[in-house]
This record gives structure tokens, sequence and C-alpha cells, in this order.
């Protein structure tokens, strides 16, 4: 069924995590700089409604032990992700519509995970979650095809991508105005001491901090709130070193989080992704990296089990997802999701 190059939504049931008048952050907008703008806060909307939503905008039980004991799994979660970010630096995408694509990608593979992965199935999960995202938080969203840059081993077709977001979107229960731990940064800013140029300062290093840890499976053993806070601490640290303790205080009173977690959650930050004698390589660096060494799933398929199948190509050459033999098992899979 061909649903048309736009996919319309029901807003009210897709909506952000503050909706209308509430709205915290403006990640979208004409910014080149990729810097977010500071927005006015509504008091009405308390960050701890949004700590008793997280339950429900995370994945299943179970998906962090797995993607820790099997490696081809979590492979294949860390190259959709980079290549996420890649995207996301063509089209300059806002920092949330990267953790919206994440959210959505970890919440359905933790929904699938006694499925047999093929590769091509994961990467037209990761177009679609992307895609997702972008039409929740984009002003101006690539066509589908355009989408799809370097780095993929298949091109789908439109109407495939299509048929795959509304796959992804019955299984999440169209919950897409997820909470991430961007929903957090506003109502945490608004509550410090400090003057307007420090808090947004302060919301441009949280962000990067954000969606530098996004590849990092360690995370999604915390909340998003507790994430969060972590990577606020962090900004505070680097930016006001003297003051950091008292503002850190402060922010535990506005957001409780169980210590022990953020603690660790701050430890982890630390080591993988603000350390400056650990420095992290860029995206392209990765990329650059993972083309000399090929990836565990990008030629088989990926089980539960962690071992690797032999493509569905007999002939031993990379099938192009337009094929008429990708075709048919496209729409199985399809079927089987719808």
């Amino acid at each position: 069924m061909d649903f048309g190059d736009v996919l319309f939504c029901n807003e009210e049931i897709l909506g952000s995590p503050c909706e209308g008048n509430n709205a915290a952050v403006d990640f979208s907008g004409d910014n080149t700089s990729d810097e977010p703008v500071l927005l006015h806060f509504d008091d009405a909307v308390l960050l701890s409604s949004i700590v008793q939503r997280e339950s429900g905008h995370l994945p299943d039980a179970g998906y962090f032990a797995v993607l820790r004991s099997e490696d081809v799994i979590s492979s294949a979660r860390s190259n959709a992700v980079y290549w996420m970010m890649k995207v996301r630096n063509v089209y300059s995408f806002s920092p949330l519509t990267i953790a919206l694509a994440v959210n959505y990608f970890d919440r359905y593979l933790s929904k699938q995970l006694l499925r047999t992965w093929k590769a091509w199935m994961i990467e037209l999960l990761t177009v679609a979650c992307l895609s997702l995202a972008a039409k929740m938080e984009e002003p101006d969203v690539p066509m589908l095809q355009d989408l799809q840059i370097e780095g993929l081993d298949h091109i789908f077709e439109s109407k495939t991508i299509q048929r795959m977001e509304i796959a992804v979107m019955k299984l999440l229960g169209w919950r897409m105005g997820s909470v991430t731990p961007f929903s957090y940064i506003e109502g945490l800013l608004q509550n410090l001491d400090v003057s307007r140029n420090m808090k947004l300062s302060l919301l441009n290093r949280t962000s990067e901090v954000l969606v530098k840890m996004l590849p990092e499976m360690d995370f999604l053993a915390f909340p998003p709130s507790v994430v969060s806070l972590a990577a606020m601490s962090c900004a505070l640290e680097e930016l006001l070193p003297l003051r950091a303790e008292a503002l850190k205080g402060s922010l535990a009173k506005i957001l409780p989080t169980p210590q022990d977690q953020l603690r660790r959650c701050y430890r982890l930050m630390e080591e993988l992704v603000v350390d400056p004698l650990c420095p992290l390589l860029s995206v392209s660096q990765v990329l650059e990296n993972r083309k000399a060494s090929p990836s565990p799933y990008s030629n088989g398929e990926v089980s539960q089990t962690g071992e690797s199948y032999p493509d569905w190509d007999e002939s031993g050459k990379a099938q192009h997802a337009c094929s008429k033999s990708v075709k048919r098992k496209l729409d199985e899979f399809l079927k089987a999701e719808g």
C-alpha cells in the first residue's frame, strides 16, 4: 500500500512530552549553528510528572541484558546509531530528533528479540525510525530516498519504508512523543541561579553530551531522568567548576533520583563521553574505522544467540533491496509486522 510521501499522524496521540504551550525546548527551526534555543518553561508541567511517564517509553525488560551478552546484536545497534548520527550531521537534525530515533529503535527491537534478524531488516528499521523521528521534530524532512545516505548496504523504496513506519508505530502503541533525557533539560535549567547566557551554554553542552552517549548501550541501564541529570552535572563541572557542587545539590532537590544510580551514570559518562584524557572519535572517524573492518551483521543474519548465518543470496553477492527475491522477503517481513 502506498501511503504517500508524507506520513500523517494523529497529533494528539503523537504529541511531544510537553505539548502545546508547555513545550520546554525548541530544538528545531532555522538554527544552522546547531544550538538549541531556550524557551519559556511552564511551571505547571512538573518534572515529576515526566518521571512518571518514563516507564511507558523504555525498552522492554531484558533488552539491556541481551545487548550485554550478545555481541552481534549490540554491534548491530551501535552501527545503526552511528549511521543515524551521520545522517544527522548531513541534514543538521536537532539533538532531540536523533534521541527519538534511537528510542524508537530500542523499543521496537526490544519487543522483537526472538526474531532472527537479517542485515536488511536492521537497516530498514533504522531508516524507518529516523524518518519517523524527523517527521516528529524537523520542519524540513528529506525525501525518503535522500535520507538513505552512504553507509547502508541496501536501498529501500519509499513505500517499503512507509510500511515499516506503520509497523513501528503499531508495535509501539502509537506512543511516539517519547520521554528522553532531553525532556528534563529545560526544567532543570529554569531552576538554576545562573545567567541566561550561561543557561544557553549549559543547554548546548548538555545536549552535546547526551548525543555523544547515544551509541553507548551501557546508558540503557539508567532511566532518562538519571541520564539527563548526570549530563547536566558534567556540563556544570566543565563550565562552572567553582559553583558546580552547590548547583548540583539544587538540581537534586528539583529532580530527586536514586543517588547510587546517579553516581554510576555520572562516572560512566565521564569515562566514555567527557573525559578529556579519553576523547571520543568523531563520527566520521568511527565510520571510517568500521569501513576497514566489516560489520558483524553486514552480510548475515542477526539472531538472539549471537550466531551469524550465510546471507540469503546463494551467489555470495550483495543483494539489492529492490530485487524480486528481496521484495518478496520484504513483503513477508512487513506482513508479519503488520
